[in-house]
């Protein structure tokens, strides 16, 4: 055993280890924060009732950060495995023979800073 959340052949070695950029939760990062904006200013402006989205909004901003940072892959010469979860955990093994039909996309900022998307 070379980690708790996945297992290691004799001959297998580990090639890459990994996570997504935090900038993967930048669309929850961009809701969270103008529910939380909207809900301060519709509480001074309107009625001090609103001021309960807030917590909504760093709800929704929380969970995009811990679904992101809680996300971790990693490419042996024999598999593929991605763990996910906030709340439990789902861990999933992909033989590297049953990857097919695979491609990528880079952007120029990606091919820049070493960063793009698998696509499948």
């Amino acid at each position: 055993m070379s980690d708790s959340w996945w297992y290691q052949h004799d001959d297998e070695r580990v090639v890459w280890k990994g996570r997504p950029r935090l900038s993967a939760a930048l669309p929850d990062i961009i809701v969270g924060t103008a529910i939380s904006v909207f809900a301060l200013v519709g509480a001074v402006s309107v009625d001090l009732w609103l001021l309960a989205g807030v917590p909504i909004g760093v709800a929704v901003l929380s969970w995009g950060l811990l679904r992101v940072r809680r996300t971790q892959y990693l490419l042996t010469t024999r598999a593929v495995w991605a763990k996910r979860g906030v709340l439990g955990r789902t861990v999933r093994r992909v033989h590297v023979d049953k990857i097919q039909n695979t491609s990528f996309s880079q952007s120029v900022t990606g091919s820049f800073f070493g960063y793009g998307k698998v696509l499948r």
